[in-house]
């Protein structure tokens, strides 16, 4: 949580930059890490629903965490909208509610 809670701070601070999409995330997936960033932008603006020339301050905040959390750690996060909707069990989870359920029997 505190990880989440920082990226969300960074975001903010980004957007208060006035960076745009493809600026954020090329700061944390430059090239010269060997990340694929054009793929990464690609699947950011498909996710977010933007243009990668978009100004981070013109997407939700939360939207930019959950899918950063998502790409990075494959961790799923509720659509902030939903209300009353429980988060969807992750895989470690859903395997500990398993060994969990197993151990009972």
């Amino acid at each position: 949580e505190a990880g989440l809670e920082a990226l969300r701070a960074q975001v903010l601070l980004d957007a208060e930059r006035g960076m745009s999409i493809r600026d954020f995330i090329v700061k944390y997936a430059p090239p010269t890490d060997d990340n694929d960033t054009e793929q990464y932008i690609a699947d950011a603006v498909r996710e977010l629903k933007a243009k990668e020339g978009d100004a981070l301050a013109e997407v939700d905040p939360y939207d930019v965490v959950r899918f950063v959390a998502k790409h990075e750690s494959g961790t799923e996060m509720p659509d902030q909208y939903t209300s009353g909707d429980e988060p969807a069990e992750t895989p470690a989870q859903k395997r500990i509610r398993e060994l969990q359920e197993k151990a009972k029997q």
